[in-house]
C-alpha cells in the first residue's frame, strides 16, 4: 500500500512533466508534420484526402485497438498479457484493410482514394504496435523512454515522407513509407528499450497467441473501454465527416489543419494527465481513506490546471488567433481567425472533458461516460443537419463547441457522483471485512 501511495506524489515532479510533455508533443508531431508538409508540398485535395482518411480510421483504430495503452499502464489487462495484446493487433489490421476497401467502394472513388486509405492503414498498425511500449513504459513511469520512442518516430517517418514528396511519388506511397518506418522503430528501437527493463515480449508467445482464441477474449474483457474510445473519436472526428457532406473534400483540410494546431496548445497539459493516469487508476483500486483523499487531491488537481490553462488559451487565440495562423500558414489563412476562435471554444472545452475523462476511466466508470458520448454526438448531428444547404464550415464548428461545453459539464457532475460513491464504499468496507470475518 505505502508503494502505492507515494507514487501519485512523485507523479507531479517537473522532471516527469518535461518528459511527458515531449512524449506528447513529438506524438502530436507526426500528424502535424504531415498536415505542415502537405500544405506546403500538395494540393489542397490532398490535404483534404488525408485528413479524410485519417479521420475516418480514427474510430476503427479505437476500437480494435483496444485503449491498450490505457488498460496496460493501469496494469488491468484481467489476466492476460502484453504478447496477447501484440497478437491482437492481426485483428486491427484486419478491419482496418476493411475500412480502407469499404468506404471508397461505398463513395464511388477512384482507386487513388483507396490507395491514401491503404497507406494511411499501415500508419494506424504502426500506432497500434505504439501503444502496446508505450503502455508499458507509462506503468513503469519512463516518460523519457516513451519520448525516445516517439523521437525516433517521428525523425525518420516524417523525413522519409517528405523525401517520398519531393521526388514525386504519390501520396499513398509516401504515407506507406511513414507507417513502415513506425514499424521498424517498434521492432528495433522499442523492443531494445523493453529489453533494457526486462519487459520484452516474446514472439513466440506472439504466435502462440495468435493460434488461439485468447487475442479475441482479451477483446471482450476490454470492450468498455475500447467502445468508449471509439466513440469519443466518432464524436471527436465527426464535424469533419459534415464538413466532407455539406461542405467538401478541401474544407476538411482547413477544419482538421485548425484543429490540430489547437492539439498542439493543449499538449502544453495533456501531460499532465498522462503523468498522473497510470498512478490515479492504480490508487483507485484500493478504498482505504488516505488512498481516497490522494485520488481527489490529484483529480482536482488536474481539473484546476486545466481550467486555468483554458482561460489563457481561449484569451490567446481570441486576440492573436489570426496573427498566428499567418504566421504558421502563410496569409490566405487569415480569413478563418473566426473559425479559429470558435474552434477554440470548443478544444477548451473538450479539454476539461478529457480533464474529467481520465479520471472517470481511472475509477473504471465507462456507461456513463458512453451515455455523454452517444447524447453530445446525437446533439451535434441534429444541429448540424438542421441548418440542411445554409450549413457551412463556421456553423458546424459553433454546432459543435456549444455541444462541447454540454459534454463538459456532464462529464463533471457524473465525477462528482462517481467520487461520492468511491467514498461511501470505502466507508462500507471495513464493516464487511468484520462481518465477512466474525471481528
Amino acid at each position: 500500500m505505502r508503494s502505492a501511495l507515494e507514487a501519485p506524489v512523485s507523479a507531479y515532479r517537473l522532471e516527469s512533466y518535461v518528459w511527458y510533455s515531449a512524449s506528447s508533443a513529438l506524438m502530436l508531431a507526426g500528424p502535424f508534420g504531415v498536415i505542415l508538409i502537405l500544405s506546403r508540398m500538395a494540393s489542397a485535395p490532398d490535404l483534404g484526402l488525408y485528413a479524410y482518411a485519417y479521420a475516418v480510421t480514427a474510430p476503427v483504430q479505437a476500437f480494435a485497438g483496444l485503449h491498450a495503452r490505457a488498460f496496460i499502464a493501469m496494469d488491468r489487462l484481467f489476466g492476460y498479457s502484453v504478447e496477447d495484446v501484440i497478437a491482437q493487433r492481426a485483428y486491427l489490421g484486419a478491419a482496418l484493410v476493411l475500412v480502407a476497401f469499404a468506404v471508397p467502394t461505398l463513395r464511388g472513388a477512384s482507386g487513388r482514394e483507396a490507395g491514401v486509405f491503404l497507406g494511411i492503414v499501415v500508419v494506424r498498425l504502426a500506432e497500434g504496435l505504439t501503444d502496446i511500449s508505450t503502455g508499458v513504459m507509462q506503468r513503469r513511469n519512463l516518460p523519457r523512454s516513451i519520448a525516445l520512442m516517439y523521437a525516433c518516430r517521428v525523425i525518420g517517418g516524417l523525413t522519409v515522407f517528405m523525401t517520398l514528396l519531393a521526388y514525386g511519388a504519390p501520396l499513398a506511397v509516401a504515407l506507406a513509407g511513414l507507417g513502415l518506418v513506425g514499424l521498424i522503430v517498434f521492432f528495433v528501437v522499442d523492443r531494445a528499450l523493453l529489453v533494457s527493463i526486462g519487459a520484452a515480449p516474446n514472439l513466440r508467445t506472439v504466435r502462440e497467441s495468435l493460434a488461439t482464441r485468447r487475442p479475441l477474449r482479451l477483446g471482450l474483457k476490454c470492450l468498455s473501454g475500447a467502445v468508449l474510445v471509439a466513440l469519443s473519436l466518432v464524436e471527436t472526428n465527426l464535424p469533419r465527416y459534415v464538413v466532407e457532406a455539406f461542405v467538401g473534400i478541401s474544407a476538411v483540410g482547413v477544419y482538421t489543419t485548425l484543429s490540430v494546431l489547437l492539439s498542439v496548445a493543449t499538449n502544453l497539459v495533456h501531460p499532465v494527465f498522462f503523468m498522473t493516469f497510470a498512478p490515479l487508476g492504480q490508487i483507485a483500486q484500493h478504498r482505504d481513506p488516505e488512498s481516497l483523499r490522494t485520488l481527489v487531491r490529484m483529480i482536482w488537481t488536474n481539473v484546476g490546471l486545466t481550467m486555468a490553462f483554458s482561460a489563457a488559451l481561449l484569451m490567446a487565440c481570441l486576440t492573436f488567433g489570426p496573427s498566428l495562423l499567418g504566421l504558421v500558414f502563410g496569409s490566405a489563412w487569415l480569413r478563418f481567425g473566426d473559425l479559429f476562435g470558435v474552434l477554440a471554444v470548443g478544444a477548451c472545452a473538450s479539454l476539461l472533458r478529457s480533464c474529467l475523462g481520465f479520471a472517470l476511466t481511472g475509477l473504471g466508470v465507462f456507461a456513463p461516460q458512453t451515455f455523454i458520448t452517444v447524447g453530445s454526438t446525437a446533439i451535434f448531428l441534429s444541429l448540424a443537419i438542421s441548418r440542411g444547404p445554409q450549413a457551412d464550415i463556421y456553423s458546424i464548428g459553433l454546432v459543435w463547441a456549444g455541444a462541447s461545453v454540454l459534454a463538459a459539464v456532464a462529464s463533471g457532475v457524473v465525477l462528482g457522483h462517481a467520487l461520492r460513491r468511491h467514498r461511501l464504499a470505502g466507508d462500507a468496507l471495513p464493516a464487511l471485512r468484520a462481518f465477512k470475518f466474525g471481528e
